[in-house]
């Protein structure tokens, strides 16, 4: 009797820490319901306030049932003015597809989607298909390379088969760079491709370098320690390793020829875009985002630079100038 006893309270504590467990879980759900159909009512009313005038029996057309509806307005008015064209460009005009060469007349076709961030890969892709012939090393230079993926420059360009060195001082944002990349990379191991890895600042010194971390790593803009970021609040400075570019392009043998180079490097793009220009490279196309660099440069001072440097100017996508190697250098 009192061992069934003592099985007896020992259990009944257990069985109280079930019931309150239960308890909670029943609340959660009760109120996950709550709010489940609370925002179902509020859609359903403003459904219902917003479409009901449209299809309410009168003399007037749906044209002048529209016109005179505040949300049908307002949808019409951000579609006019942009927000229709914002969402192609963003979705539809995103998406591509790949027909391969025929092999014993058998070919799969290969549907993909442009990631870079305003468009700018098959803005470029579809310049280079055009040209008669391509006199550059299919290899693209990404500086401020980010997690390889999101808004990236590069990403696309190497699930074609170009070879690419990725520049990036963050090294948790390059390690996610190498995860999204392992699967396009030479997918056939026939050794016909690379992607190297280069965690640091590129700039025009060798050495350790304070760079601020931005603490939303969704905007992507870390950057050098600058004169301007002493204003007295609190900010995340990492040391991380610093390159030159001279010391860059003897390192990785990039050759004086590339196809393209890609720079985003938060305040510091216009000093590596030069020493690129000043030691004799000259990539077939240039993708230069500007956001940060007009406390330097301007970007009508950028063009003409470029231009002199025998460059085009192509167009504006988001924050990025492209330009396209003339091959003519004025004097």
């Amino acid at each position: 009797m009192n061992f069934c006893r003592h099985i007896r309270f020992s259990i009944s504590p257990l069985f109280r820490s079930y019931k309150f467990i239960c308890a909670i879980v029943a609340a959660v759900l009760i109120l996950e319901i709550i709010i489940f159909h609370g925002i179902v009512i509020y859609a359903y009313l403003k459904f219902k306030n917003n479409f009901t005038p449209l299809y309410d029996p009168s003399k007037q057309t749906f044209i002048e049932k529209i016109g005179g509806n505040e949300f049908a307005r307002s949808v019409i008015f951000s579609a006019k003015y942009g927000g229709l064209a914002s969402i192609l460009q963003d979705t539809v005009e995103r998406v591509y597809i790949i027909y391969p060469k025929e092999i014993h007349n058998k070919s799969i076709a290969t549907l993909r989607l442009d990631t870079s961030h305003s468009g700018e890969f098959l803005y470029l892709y579809r310049k280079i298909l055009s040209r008669r012939r391509f006199p550059y090393s299919k290899l693209i230079v990404d500086i401020g390379a980010n997690d390889g993926f999101l808004s990236s420059n590069s990403f696309n360009f190497i699930q074609h088969g170009w070879n690419a060195i990725l520049v990036e001082p963050l090294s948790e944002q390059l390690h996610l760079a190498r995860h999204h990349l392992s699967r396009y990379i030479d997918e056939y191991n026939e050794k016909k491709q690379f992607v190297q890895y280069v965690e640091a600042v590129l700039g025009t010194e060798d050495g350790a370098v304070k760079l601020i971390i931005s603490p939303d790593l969704a905007a992507m803009e870390s950057h050098v320690l600058n004169e301007h970021d002493y204003d007295g609040t609190k900010k995340v400075v990492r040391t991380v390793p610093g390159i030159s570019v001279g010391r860059f392009v003897e390192d990785y043998d990039i050759p004086k020829n590339f196809g393209i180079l890609s720079i985003d490097a938060e305040g510091q793009g216009n000093k590596i875009l030069h020493q690129f220009i000043e030691l004799g490279y000259k990539p077939g196309y240039i993708i230069y985002e500007d956001l940060h660099e007009k406390q330097d440069e301007t970007a009508p001072e950028t063009v003409q630079y470029l231009m002199t440097a025998g460059y085009r100017y192509l167009t504006q996508r988001g924050w990025n100038l492209l330009f396209e190697n003339t091959g003519k250098q004025k004097s």
